[in-house]
């Protein structure tokens, strides 16, 4: 959202779910953000997923001027949707989320793509490199033994352990604010560029 608000601005946009909890989350989400800054979108609509043409839903796109969309769906969709915009001489620029994280086998992600996803971090653990996910539960699993051995040792509630501390893990520091929310970045905003994301910058969930 905080990327679209930037670059996106001047430009008229849509929103396009894929009608699945996470693709109507994931929009409604953006959608709201955006619009506390007053930026409205031009169209918004939903798509039949994992059709092998989208000429349909690219169609309605043109006819509303949008020339950037962001999508509440997956690699596989937008890939559609970019080869499909090129065949049809449709300017598209696409954003998303994390799970346009995906393997090549899914599709290749436009050029200029952009979206958000959890950053590939890599954590040590004796002889054995843990990414993504794995990394990010192992540094859960350590805040959580952390957190209760400080608060048995004091007798105090879990909660406020988890308050007051900063954790030491496999990735680095992590601490917790009054609202529960941790204080790490965790996400990263990344660029498509020949076929493969790269980082572009670290971005606010938000």
């Amino acid at each position: 959202a905080n990327h679209i608000k930037r670059e996106w601005r001047n430009v008229d946009f849509a929103l396009l779910d894929d009608g699945t909890l996470y693709g109507r989350q994931l929009v409604e989400t953006v959608r709201f953000l955006l619009e506390l800054d007053n930026l409205k979108p031009v169209f918004v609509d939903n798509y039949r997923p994992l059709l092998e043409n989208q000429s349909g839903i690219l169609r309605r796109l043109q006819r509303s001027g949008a020339t950037h969309v962001f999508i509440g769906g997956d690699a596989f969709d937008a890939s559609i949707m970019g080869q499909g915009a090129r065949f049809l001489n449709i300017p598209l620029t696409i954003a998303g989320g994390s799970a346009f994280r995906a393997p090549p086998t899914d599709g290749i992600l436009p050029d200029g793509t952009v979206f958000a996803a959890q950053l590939q971090e890599v954590a040590r653990v004796k002889s054995h490199a843990l990414r993504g996910y794995a990394a990010t539960t192992y540094a859960a699993l350590e805040i959580a033994e952390q957190a209760q051995k400080y608060a048995v040792e004091r007798q105090l509630g879990l909660d406020l352990a988890m308050r007051v501390l900063r954790f030491d893990t496999v990735l680095g520091p992590v601490s917790f604010g009054n609202d529960g929310e941790n204080t790490r970045q965790w996400y990263g905003l990344y660029i498509v560029e020949n076929g493969m994301p790269r980082l572009l910058s670290e971005s606010s969930t938000q």
